[in-house]
């Protein structure tokens, strides 16, 4: 996955997640970001350090193994 942002903002445009459930994962996987802050990390408002990024990667991962076949 190159950028997990444009993969997050698929599933969201979709319905496949909220924001709210991506947020939560991103958050349970030791994201520091609060849900303003993710927000803007997710349309490129502010760029999220390296770290942030790849939290949010597994976020987004965890969201695509959720959906049922």
């Amino acid at each position: 996955m190159d950028d997990p942002r444009k993969t997050a903002r698929e599933y969201l445009q979709r319905g496949t997640a909220t924001l709210d459930q991506l947020w939560a994962r991103y958050w349970g996987n030791g994201g520091s970001a609060g849900p303003a802050e993710f927000k803007a990390y997710l349309y490129a408002v502010h760029d999220p350090p390296a770290q942030e990024l790849e939290i949010l990667g597994w976020a987004v991962t965890e969201i695509i193994t959720d959906i049922p076949d």
